[in-house]
């Protein structure tokens, strides 16, 4: 799946703080209706990625990281998401029709890499930030 609910929880998270403000993990849970238990592994992983930074302490929250040119796809790896539409488009995938039929190309196979080529063309064409930021 291209974009899973953790992508999605992610995604909504940054929107949040795209506003360049700081927020706590309740402000961004409650915001975006992000089960607070998920919240904070989610945040965790998005801070390890460099999506958003961490200050700890009383004062403590979250801010967006310097998204740069980070893209749709960027997020969707970072949080584990493969971005393959099908099965067979994953590199460790044994093909049975090939193996039925001595190696021949599958024609499902070629048209899903085609529109896989395309998806993560858009994807990667797509800027992380300005879709956050997009009102």
């Amino acid at each position: 799946m291209i974009v899973t609910k953790e992508t999605d929880y992610a995604i909504r998270a940054l929107r949040t703080l795209s506003d360049g403000q700081k927020k706590t993990l309740n402000e961004i849970c409650e915001t975006e209706l992000v089960p607070k238990q998920f919240g904070y592994k989610l945040m965790k992983k998005l801070a390890n990625e460099g999506f958003v930074k961490i200050t700890r302490g009383k004062q403590g929250g979250y801010t967006l990281g310097n998204l740069g040119d980070r893209t749709l796809l960027d997020i969707t790896q970072a949080t584990g998401s493969s971005s393959k539409i099908a099965h067979c488009m994953t590199d460790d995938y044994a093909c049975e029709y090939r193996t039925l039929h001595n190696g021949r190309k599958c024609h499902v196979h070629s048209e899903l890499t085609k529109l896989q080529e395309s998806i993560d063309d858009r994807m990667r064409g797509m800027n992380l930030f300005e879709l956050i930021s997009a009102k």
